[in-house]
């Protein structure tokens, strides 16, 4: 296996990328943007055949939106997420996927002390969770506030202590 750092300078100095090259780089990005496009056109027509509930897609989350919608979503994050990846300098990615691990972590200690079974009746403020799960209040906390960063809890209105809930 030959790897080659992304973010050499002196090798794109060296080597001008080929016509032919980047011609094909953008029938690639010409695909990559048209194939979610397509995806989309083929949910909102499958969609449109089908009686739904505007209500029931924008506030139940306990089923899932219908096949081809939920196609044409992945479809249209993943052409996003290319372009984002391909404008995004590659020290840059590499501190995302650095912090990558850490999410991976911190959803499974929530998973692990079962912190969305505990949240589920309202919020509680750490110190309630952590006397729930038998952990130390502080580590909670910090373990809580990184997971709101991540958009995965979201703060409720402070407690009548004004501790953070």
């Amino acid at each position: 296996c030959v790897c080659v750092c992304v973010s050499s300078q002196s090798s794109r100095a060296e080597n001008p990328p080929h016509p032919k090259s980047m011609k094909s780089t953008r029938m690639s990005w010409l695909w990559t943007l048209a194939i979610p496009v397509v995806m989309v056109v083929i949910a909102v027509l499958s969609v449109r055949s089908q009686p739904h509930s505007e209500t029931a897609l924008l506030t139940d989350w306990s089923s899932p939106p219908p096949l081809p919608v939920f196609v044409a979503l992945n479809a249209v994050a993943g052409a996003f997420r290319s372009v984002a990846d391909a404008l995004t300098p590659p020290p840059i990615r590499i501190v995302d996927m650095v912090f990558g691990y850490h999410n991976v972590i911190l959803l499974h200690i929530a998973q692990k002390l079962e912190i969305p079974d505990l949240l589920a009746d309202g919020p509680l403020t750490a110190a309630a969770i952590a006397e729930k799960v038998g952990s130390d209040a502080d580590v909670i906390e910090r373990a809580m506030f990184a997971l709101v960063g991540r958009e995965v809890f979201k703060l409720g209105k402070p407690a009548a202590d004004g501790a953070p809930r």
